[in-house]
């Protein structure tokens, strides 16, 4: 399953897949009184240690994809590239390098693995995106050009890119989300910017979400989720007190009313769950549902979160660090590693599943 950190603006525009106006309430406004912690809600944990080497020690990890049991790691502040690691965490190759180049790009802002046509895509701003084979070959570069993008990712033989608000200035010819084909020829936009720039909170690790047929978008903003397929399906979470969106508007005002309201925290779309986290009166609450409705967990979170970063299968990626692991998960997690770990040591990546 593919991500692409996003947070989208207001109402749902296509061209191609008719917008259908068809949708499912997921219902939170009954808040429960029930405390979660981390081992209610998840199972088999697995830790991986990535190796530590200076030429792959890891800055802080921005995007994790896995292709064919290879963990494909974004630093953007370290190693400012792609590093992949085997399935036991073994460092195997760098993808892409900063510099002027003619196979070098002068900055990374995400990446995104297309599996179909086995490539690596790197998107560096505003709209260049520089193609490499899974062996790190450099391909081919093309500016896109129709607008200034923070997100990518793929759908099917499809490229998806986000342009997080940036081209709000555009008026009516402003759009958050754009459709290219395999050749990076524009296919459709969607989903009109709101009117006003839009302040981003960092905390939503994965708000779009896809695999070959269907893309979730997770809109903070409006508080619902867009599932865009051959028809595109709008799930409203019904929030007991949501946070209005010119509240988003400006960083200052989020920041001052950010325990005031309700708002979506993380998400991760597992097969046919929705698991999510959401701030209510300043908690955090964690709930597992259906797009039925039908809920499996419920209630308010204690202890760290872990980032959703990748589903594979249903199992979800995640990562820690080594200080993470001494203070908080090693009491939570009965694993036995073969080698001793220091903090000096690289991530660790996480593997579990929900129960």
């Amino acid at each position: 399953m593919k991500y692409i950190f996003v947070l989208v603006g207001l109402l749902l525009a296509s061209c191609t897949p008719k917008a259908t106006e068809e949708s499912h309430a997921i219902l939170l406004d009954e808040i429960k009184n029930v405390t979660l912690t981390p081992n209610d809600i998840f199972t088999d944990y697995e830790l991986i240690p990535l190796e530590t080497r200076k030429e792959c020690l890891i800055g802080d990890i921005t995007k994790i994809e896995v292709y064919n049991g290879i963990y494909y790691i974004l630093d953007c502040q370290n190693q400012k590239s792609i590093l992949a690691f085997d399935e036991n965490g073994k460092y195997i190759r760098r993808i892409g390098k900063v510099g002027s180049g003619p196979e070098e790009y002068p900055q990374i802002r995400d990446f995104t693995i297309d599996q179909i046509n086995g490539r690596i895509i790197i998107l560096s701003p505003p709209s260049i995106v520089y193609v490499y084979d899974m062996d790190g070959k450099f391909l081919l570069s093309k500016d896109l050009k129709v607008s200034s993008f923070e997100d990518i990712s793929t759908q099917g033989n499809n490229i998806i890119c986000y342009t997080k608000h940036l081209t709000y200035t555009e008026g009516e010819g402003a759009f958050l989300i754009f459709r290219f084909d395999e050749k990076f020829n524009l296919i459709d936009k969607y989903i009109p910017v709101y009117q006003k720039q839009l302040y981003s909170p960092s905390t939503i690790s994965v708000p779009i979400q896809g695999d070959e047929q269907n893309t979730y978008v997770i809109d903070a903003f409006t508080h619902k989720i867009y599932s865009m397929g051959n028809d595109v399906k709008v799930y409203p979470v019904q929030l007991s007190n949501p946070m209005p969106t010119e509240k988003f508007a400006e960083a200052s005002l989020f920041m001052q009313h950010m325990r005031d309201y309700d708002y979506i925290f993380d998400a991760a779309v597992i097969d046919s769950t929705l698991a999510f986290n959401y701030i209510h009166n300043g908690n955090l609450y964690y709930t597992a549902t259906d797009f039925n409705n039908r809920v499996q967990y419920s209630g308010r979170y204690s202890g760290i979160k872990p980032p959703f970063m990748d589903v594979v299968g249903d199992t979800i990626i995640s990562y820690m660090n080594v200080i993470q692991y001494d203070e908080y998960w090693k009491e939570k997690i009965n694993h036995v590693f073969n080698d001793s770990i220091s903090i000096d040591d690289n991530y660790l990546i996480m593997r579990f599943r929900l129960k």
